[in-house]
């Protein structure tokens, strides 16, 4: 869901049925009441939940698991994520660094989305043949023996997280001399996956 659009809660579990009320792109407290169930005619899948405006159905693709803070302050699994992205091809483990349907890359607070089959082209191209990729610049503060690694917390008290990003956890890098880094994770069944770079350019 993108920052100027909304989510729509259906009565029924289908495309084509009424939308009861509408969820901001950034909604919390959205808590599931039942079994998922595929459309088949569209292929989505949707989700029994409830809501303070009411009850319906969803797709799940734009939908999050709420991992409290502090468990994610403690989950050793992200920066494990991270560690696996340098050191090895976005097109080998792609499956199991990002979610089904990619990930947010932003610069300077401006988000677009990237379907996972054009993650790793946009990573590891230059654009000039001759100035580094934006994974090799995120690879070199990673492996910087001097780094500040926060969690949830901004680069700059100024800065502003892309309305897409608000409900996720991220971690933030900040090197000497090098553009900051935020990030971002989203849990599917209790695993995280990364779901979002960011950067100052």
């Amino acid at each position: 869901v993108g920052p100027e659009e909304k989510l729509s809660v259906h009565a029924e579990p289908t495309a084509d049925s009424r939308s009861s009320f509408n969820l901001l792109p950034h909604a919390r407290g959205i808590v599931s009441t039942g079994r998922p169930v595929r459309e088949a005619t569209t292929g989505i899948t949707w989700l029994p939940v409830e809501t303070d405006a009411g009850r319906g159905w969803v797709n799940r693709a734009n939908l999050t698991e709420d991992i409290d803070e502090i468990e994610f302050a403690s989950d050793r699994r992200p920066q494990q994520l991270i560690d696996r992205l340098t050191k090895t091809r976005w097109r080998r483990l792609r499956a199991g660094l990002v979610g089904s349907r990619g990930m947010f890359v932003a610069l300077n607070g401006q988000a677009v989305n990237v379907p996972a089959d054009q993650i790793s082209e946009l990573l590891t191209n230059d654009y000039s043949g001759e100035a580094p990729s934006l994974l090799d610049l995120f690879i070199e503060s990673w492996k910087s023996p001097i780094y500040e690694l926060a969690v949830d917390a901004p680069l700059e008290r100024s800065h502003l997280l892309p309305a897409q990003c608000k409900n996720y956890h991220y971690l933030s890098i900040r090197t000497p001399g090098s553009p900051g880094w935020m990030i971002f994770f989203e849990y599917r069944h209790g695993r995280a996956r990364i779901a979002g770079l960011g950067a100052e350019a």
